[in-house]
């Protein structure tokens, strides 16, 4: 997802430099653009993720070439006060398309809020435009993948780690294989009654996850899906 760090990752056309010793990188592609249906595209955007100074949250404004990343990798516990020992910062001239066959889920350092991939799209587009965007609305533009992201979660979680799928050696394949599934889920083409009931309406629920009112509706209607495979290998293993 945007936002995630992950360490060991070299970036094509990015030189090292001082504080990147664990070669850390940040994805930064849009959601909607790093993906070709259920797969990761052959290389998304990353920025280099190094080592920084302190910079106190009044002065995050005068360093607008980077994405400060305070307290990363959670060693103070403390999520309140900055620890100087765990402060870095996403690039934003640092950066490159990464292989996706050298991103390792296994690897990932962090993974950033909903609000914190509205602030890096705000703070990436001002270094690059010099004009910012509100947070509010970048969050708001990327409600749906965001919601098809938590969706695919619970997909997996549900279906996969009940039958221990996820702690076999050939983790990847049944992942690619859930998002597959998961990604035809939300693609079939459904039928429904219209408000009046004189025919029929047609839609998908990737569709509707695209409109706020209905977004409910299709968290619901994959909970049941959800629940219906559930049962049936609980019958199937009778």
């Amino acid at each position: 997802m945007t936002g995630d760090v992950f360490a060991g990752i070299g970036i094509p056309g990015v030189e090292r430099i001082e504080g990147d010793d664990q070669l850390l990188a940040m994805i930064v592609s849009h959601p909607c653009s790093m993906r070709d249906g259920h797969e990761l595209r052959p290389a998304p955007q990353a920025l280099r993720v190094v080592r920084s100074a302190a910079i106190d949250l009044t002065a995050w404004k005068q360093h607008f070439d980077r994405m400060p990343l305070p307290n990363l990798q959670g060693r103070s516990g403390d999520d309140d006060t900055a620890d100087s020992e765990d402060f870095y910062a996403a690039l934003f001239e640092m950066r490159g398309r990464v292989p996706t066959t050298e991103i390792n889920l296994d690897n990932r350092v962090a993974c950033l809020s909903e609000e914190g991939v509205g602030f890096l799209h705000q703070r990436m587009g001002h270094a690059d435009t010099r004009f910012a965007p509100r947070v509010a609305d970048l969050v708001e533009s990327c409600a749906s993948p965001f919601a098809e992201a938590e969706l695919a979660e619970e997909w997996n979680t549900q279906l996969l780690t009940r039958n221990g799928e996820l702690d076999s050696l050939n983790r990847d394949e049944v992942l690619l294989r859930a998002a597959k599934d998961f990604d035809e889920v939300l693609s079939e083409l459904r039928r429904a009654p219209s408000p009046n009931g004189k025919k029929q309406m047609q839609y998908r629920l990737r569709d509707d996850l695209g409109l706020p009112k209905k977004r409910p509706g299709v968290r619901r209607e994959i909970a049941k899906i959800i629940k219906q495979r559930q049962a049936e290998d609980d019958q199937a293993t009778v």
